[in-house]
C-alpha cells in the first residue's frame, strides 16, 4: 500500500510498515527516490537504536583517545576516532566530548557518520512528510475520504 501512496502522492508511510519490504518493492520497480527514502530511514532506526547504548556505556572512549594522542598510540588514536566520527551523533551528547580540542573535534566533524549532507536531506524528509500529513488530514476531513 506504501509503494502505491508513493505512486499518488509521492510521499510514502515508510514509518507505518515493513521499510525493508518497501525497499525491496521500490528497487524492483526502479523506483529511486523511494529507495533513498526507505535507506533514509532504516538508518535512522538503527542509529535510534543504538545512540542509547553509546550514550550510556561506562567506556571512556573519548578520554582514551587523548590518552592514546598524549601518548603516540597512533593506531588507537585512529580506532578511536573512527569510532567517534561512526558514532557522532551519541558521542557528541558525552560529557567527555568537550574535553576534545578543537582541531580533534573539527576532524571528526569532518568524518562524521552520518554526514551532514544526510542530516539535512532527513530534516527536510521530516518537515515535508509533517506537512503532508497536515495538508492530508486536513483534506480528508473536508471531502470525507477515507483514504
Amino acid at each position: 500500500m506504501a509503494l502505491f501512496e508513493y505512486l499518488y502522492t509521492a510521499h510514502a508511510p515508510i514509518e507505518d510498515g515493513d521499510s525493508v519490504g518497501i525497499l525491496v518493492l521500490a528497487n524492483r520497480f526502479g523506483i529511486g527516490r523511494l529507495v533513498s527514502l526507505c535507506e533514509l530511514y532504516i538508518s535512522k532506526e538503527i542509529e535510534k537504536a543504538t545512540t542509547i547504548g553509546i550514550f550510556r556505556s561506562e567506556l571512556d572512549i573519548i578520554g582514551l583517545l587523548i590518552c592514546a594522542q598524549n601518548h603516540n598510540a597512533s593506531q588507537l588514536v585512529k580506532f578511536c576516532m573512527h569510532f567517534i566520527a561512526s558514532n557522532y551523533q551519541p558521542m557528541k551528547k558525552r560529557k567527555e566530548f568537550t574535553q576534545l580540542d578543537r582541531e580533534t573535534v573539527t576532524e571528526l566533524e569532518k568524518n562524521q557518520w552520518p554526514p551532514l549532507s544526510y542530516l539535512r536531506a532527513l530534516e527536510d524528509y521530516e518537515r515535508e512528510l509533517h506537512r503532508f500529513k497536515g495538508s492530508s488530514s486536513s483534506s480528508n476531513k473536508k471531502t470525507g475520504w477515507f483514504f
